[in-house]
């Protein structure tokens, strides 16, 4: 198991710095491309979501990335201390809607939630706690060195 953890401001740019660190430490551990992608994309919007909504007070939120890279699965924790959001509370947009008649936002989380195997939310200490689990895929598996 190889795992990474990084803490930094709820920041656009630091945002895209983390993600860069999230996909050299997946390339390392052996991530397949497409699974690397895949972590990348739930990281990216879970992150620039608390980036653009997490302001709960004067102070810019802080957030707390922790990777895990298992044989299986590619273990995702997004921490912060923003106001207050459970992404996964939210109905799923509709899809057959019309795009007229769709509310704006949504596809963000929706897309989160149909590429992560698992997905959990909590609220705890003041931090929301997304846990995210995405499986990585057989070849990225079998062509890993051990």
């Amino acid at each position: 198991m190889s795992g990474t953890s990084m803490r930094f401001p709820a920041r656009a740019a630091e945002v895209c710095a983390a993600l860069d660190r999230l996909d050299q430490h997946l390339a390392a551990a052996g991530v397949e491309t497409g699974d690397r992608h895949d972590a990348r994309l739930v990281a990216e919007e879970t992150m620039i979501n608390v980036v653009r909504h997490g302001a709960g007070g004067p102070d810019t939120p802080t957030i707390d990335l922790r990777c895990e890279v298992e044989d299986r699965a590619v273990r995702l924790e997004v921490r912060d201390n923003g106001a207050a959001f459970d992404p996964l509370a939210h109905p799923a947009p509709d899809l057959d809607a019309r795009l007229e008649e769709r509310p704006i936002g949504g596809l963000g989380v929706h897309m989160v939630r149909t590429i992560a195997d698992e997905a959990s939310y909590h609220r705890i200490e003041g931090r929301n706690v997304l846990r995210l689990v995405l499986r990585r895929s057989a070849r990225g598996r079998a062509t890993q060195c051990r």
